[in-house]
C-alpha cells in the first residue's frame, strides 16, 4: 500500500518534477489532441489485430458445408449464400465460384486459378482498407508533435527575450517542455507504423497462400461428387502456368505399322 501511495504521489501534479507534469501537462494545448490520438491508436491496433485473426478470416466451417452440398441445387444455394457472408474466405470463394456452372463439374484448374488470383487480390484490398486509420495516425502524429514544439519554442523565446527573464534555467525548462509534444508524436507514430507493417504482412500472407489454398480445397470438396478431382491435364497446365512455362500438349504416337 505504501508503494502505491508513493507512486500516486510521484505521478500527481504536485510539483514541477512530477511525471504527469513533465510529460503531459507541460506539453501545451496540442496535448489535448495527442493524448486522444494515443488512445485511438491503441484501439485501432487492437481492432485490426482482432479482425485479421485467422479464426475471423478463415473461419465459418465452409469446407464442411461444401462437402455436404451433393446436388447441383445444393451447390448453387451454397455459392449464393457465400455472397451474403462478410468472412474474407467466403467472399473470396464467392468471387471465384460465381461465374462457374455448379452442374458443369469441377471447373478447369487453369480457369479456377485465374479467377482465384483476381478474387484474392480484391479481398486483400478490402482488408487493407481497415488499416487506413493507422496510416493516418502514423502520418499525422509526428506533425502534431512538431507543431506543438514550434508553439512551445515561440513561447519560450518570447519569455526569454521580451519579458526580461534571461536565466538559462528558464530557457532550458522552456525548451524541455516544448519538446514534450515531439516526444508524444514520435511515441505514437513509431509503434503504429510497426503495427501497420505487421498487419500488412498478415494480409499479404492471406492473399498469397492461405486464401488460395482454402478456396482450392473448397472447390475440390464442392465438386467432389460431380466430376471428382480435376483432370491431370488441367493440373499440369496449372503447374506450367504457375512456373510461367507454356502448356505442352502430349502427342499421341500411332500404334499401327508404319507405311
Amino acid at each position: 500500500m505504501d508503494m502505491l501511495i508513493d507512486l500516486i504521489d510521484f505521478l500527481t501534479p504536485r510539483g514541477r518534477d512530477s511525471l504527469l507534469n513533465k510529460y503531459v501537462l507541460s506539453g501545451g494545448p496540442l496535448m489535448w489532441v495527442l493524448v486522444p490520438c494515443s488512445l485511438l491508436a491503441m484501439g485501432s491496433i487492437l481492432q485490426c489485430a482482432i479482425r485479421l485473426r485467422r479464426s475471423r478470416v478463415m473461419g465459418g466451417a465452409l469446407n464442411r458445408q461444401a462437402r455436404q452440398a451433393r446436388t447441383d441445387r445444393q451447390r448453387q444455394e451454397f455459392i449464393e449464400k457465400l455472397s451474403g457472408k462478410a468472412n474474407p474466405l467466403a467472399r473470396c470463394s464467392w468471387l471465384t465460384f460465381k461465374n462457374f456452372n455448379p452442374a458443369g463439374g469441377h471447373p478447369p484448374r487453369y480457369a479456377l486459378e485465374a479467377r482465384l488470383d483476381e478474387a484474392a487480390a480484391e479481398v486483400a484490398v478490402e482488408m487493407q482498407d481497415g488499416l487506413g486509420m493507422l496510416a493516418t495516425l502514423y502520418t499525422v502524429a509526428p506533425l502534431l508533435g512538431l507543431l506543438g514544439t514550434i508553439h512551445g519554442m515561440i513561447m519560450t523565446f518570447y519569455k526569454f527575450g521580451v519579458q526580461g527573464d534571461k536565466s538559462v534555467e528558464s530557457l532550458a525548462v522552456g525548451i524541455q517542455y516544448a519538446l514534450v509534444t515531439t516526444l508524444w508524436g514520435l511515441s505514437i507514430a513509431i509503434p503504429v507504423y510497426v503495427a501497420a507493417q505487421w498487419l500488412q504482412g498478415r494480409i499479404h500472407r492471406y492473399e498469397r497462400r492461405l486464401l488460395p489454398d482454402a478456396v482450392r480445397d473448397m472447390a475440390d470438396a464442392l465438386w467432389a461428387e460431380n466430376g471428382g478431382e480435376p483432370a491431370a491435364g488441367d493440373a499440369s497446365r496449372a503447374k506450367d502456368a504457375a512456373r510461367g512455362e507454356p502448356a505442352l500438349e502430349a502427342a499421341a504416337s500411332p500404334t499401327g505399322d508404319e507405311a
